[in-house]
């Protein structure tokens, strides 16, 4: 709320409501792998350790898909830069 209020004023700081999402436990958004805490961060490679797939049809550039720094805004650049020096003229 100290944050809220902050950003958007003394008001935002007494809402109506407050609702707080566990998304693990939805299904249609995780699975049981989902579920466990992490105690550190992920190591997210491309899909199979490839920089791409599928013929370069389709190219993964998200930060999952970095070699370094994966689930990190660096790691998105990096990735998305990847994407881009692959692509034919």
């Amino acid at each position: 709320m100290e944050q809220l209020s902050g950003i958007y004023g003394h008001e935002a700081a007494q809402p109506e409501g407050f609702f707080y999402q566990d998304w693990t436990c939805e299904r249609f958004t995780a699975t049981e792998h989902d579920r466990p805490p992490m105690y550190e961060h992920p190591l997210y490679q491309p899909p199979a350790g490839k920089t791409f797939i599928w013929d370069g049809v389709i190219r993964f550039a998200g930060t999952e898909t970095a070699f370094e720094h994966g689930g990190y805004l660096e790691g998105a650049l990096s990735a998305a830069e990847r994407a881009v020096s692959n692509l034919h003229p």
